[in-house]
């Protein structure tokens, strides 16, 4: 029994405007696919004429990978409205491309099972998605998506990396929870975007499965659906341990540098005091070993002075301290 027919006319008229490359093909009796007709945009990307190509098999005209699929696939398609669909990389005028490709079973015309192929073309998209898999890969970038509803768990390559397990095995919550050190609030914070559908950053450890420890970064925000109610939280982990051990160690030469220049004003303005007061007192120069006291007295409260705000911002200095004890000194004798 033949499927219902069509007008391969009517056809052709309606997809002359389409801006995605289309082609009507037809089963023939002796097993191979010929093109019936092609749209403006399918002759722009191969450079065939639209004439030309009229009865001729996708055998003679596509390469020979993509021939053999497309006719394949076409075989496969049991009726109309049935549909296959698979991606094929080609060159066109303006250099290799990549598509998508749909099949649609139309039906029976004058014998022949008929099909409508659309391409679309997903090369920069595909440049794009590489680029983004490439930047999350140099910067240790995780992707995932947790759906509230059913509690599925979805990781990119990265995510799977970075947590150390079996890249594309199911992942469950109890799971994560259950290699990661986080704050005690991480909960609850979560739990606060997830009803405000705010987004969110929280630090934590990673504790892998081969026994080593990361530090990470995760980001993200939730989504609510119309109604109101938080459906999804979406967002990235990153993998931060180098950088929080160049900040350590950055940290580390800074205090270190702090520590150098205070020792060297010591010496200079404390230790070399002393050492002139020391050979003064030896020359019986007592007038000059007091004036130099006294300067390496204010030297020393001044240095004093810098540390301790240094370490506690705006806190006393050594007249403070002084005075202070001086003044529980007097009111103890009273």
């Amino acid at each position: 029994m033949e499927h219902p027919g069509f007008d391969v006319a009517a056809a052709e008229a309606l997809f002359r405007l389409g801006v995605d490359p289309m082609t009507i093909l037809a089963r023939r009796d002796d097993g191979h696919v010929e093109i019936v007709v092609v749209n403006p945009a399918a002759a722009a990307v191969t450079g065939w004429d639209a004439v030309d190509v009229r009865g001729r098999t996708v055998g003679e005209l596509y390469p020979p990978d993509h021939a053999a699929r497309t006719e394949g696939f076409v075989h496969e398609l049991d009726g109309p409205g049935s549909v296959v669909n698979y991606c094929v990389e080609g060159e066109a005028p303006w250099g290799r491309r990549s598509y998508e490709v749909r099949l649609i079973g139309l039906g029976d015309r004058d014998g022949r099972f008929h099909a409508l192929s659309i391409s679309h073309d997903v090369t920069r998209r595909d440049a794009a998605e590489s680029a983004l898999e490439e930047t999350q890969r140099l910067g240790r970038i995780g992707h995932f998506s947790w759906n509230l509803e059913t509690d599925e768990i979805t990781w990119t390559d990265q995510m799977y990396e970075l947590f150390g397990l079996p890249g594309g095995s199911p992942v469950a919550l109890d799971d994560v929870f259950g290699v990661v050190d986080v704050p005690p609030d991480f909960r609850d914070r979560m739990q606060l975007a997830i009803d405000s559908g705010t987004s969110y950053e929280i630090e934590f450890q990673l504790n892998r499965p081969d026994g080593g420890r990361r530090v990470a970064v995760a980001r993200g925000r939730a989504f609510h659906g119309s109604d109101g109610q938080p459906v999804r939280v979406s967002g990235t982990v990153q993998d931060v341990t180098e950088q929080r051990a160049a900040e350590s160690s950055a940290a580390l030469l800074e205090r270190a540098r702090i520590r150098q220049g205070q020792a060297l004003e010591l010496n200079d303005d404390v230790l070399q005091g002393l050492a002139t007061v020391r050979i003064a007192l030896m020359q019986e120069e007592y007038d000059f070993a007091m004036d130099v006291v006294d300067r390496t007295l204010e030297a020393a409260r001044d240095i004093i002075s810098d540390l301790l705000r240094d370490h506690l911002g705006t806190g006393p200095v050594p007249g403070d301290l002084v005075r202070a004890t001086s003044s529980g000194a007097e009111d103890e004798e009273e």
